[in-house]
């Protein structure tokens, strides 16, 4: 199967590390929807970080901080699927 066939380019050193494009090319092989996934999970977060910085806290310092905690957690799932996406070659 396709995995023999990886493995036995990885021992032998046909398939680099650093190949990006043959690298991006089999993680799409192995996971068509990927693709779909990894850019509708990309939205879902840019939509999620809008709608929070809508939240107005009104001079509440404990809805300012849990908006500014939320904002930087998103910012960094946001980063991680950035970085997914551009393992496997999916334009964002």
């Amino acid at each position: 199967g396709i995995w023999k066939e990886e493995d036995r380019k990885q021992e032998s050193g046909e398939l680099k590390s650093n190949d990006g494009t043959q690298k991006k090319h089999y993680i799409l092989s192995q996971a068509p929807s990927l693709s779909t996934d990894l850019s509708v999970l990309s939205y879902s977060l840019d939509k999620l970080a809008a709608d929070v910085d809508t939240v107005q806290s009104h001079g509440d310092d404990d809805v300012r901080k849990r908006k500014k905690d939320l904002s930087k957690k998103i910012v960094q799932m946001m980063n991680v699927v950035d970085g997914f996406m551009k393992d496997c070659g999916v334009e964002g």
